[in-house]
């Protein structure tokens, strides 16, 4: 990603052990266009669905997030 110019990376001034990672804005730019495209993917799979097999992929999401100990995501249902 650093190749690509999508990520920056600099030497802390305090802790020469330390590399701090910047996204540049080319990295943000193709995130922007990343997140569209994953958007637009999960609604056209969504209308796929029925409400019972939404809240079912979501109760299991939330569990794995939960068993890997991250923070919890919003999710919502898409009618």
């Amino acid at each position: 990603m650093k190749r690509k110019g999508l990520l920056k990376r600099k030497n802390s001034k305090l802790d020469k052990r330390i590399n701090n990672v910047f996204i540049t804005h080319k990295g943000l730019k193709e995130t922007k266009n990343a997140f569209s495209i994953i958007i637009n993917e999960i609604d056209n799979i969504q209308h796929k669905l029925d409400t019972d097999e939404i809240e079912t992929t979501i109760k299991v999401l939330k569990q794995i997030i939960t068993y890997t100990n991250r923070k919890e995501l919003p999710l919502t249902i898409v009618k």
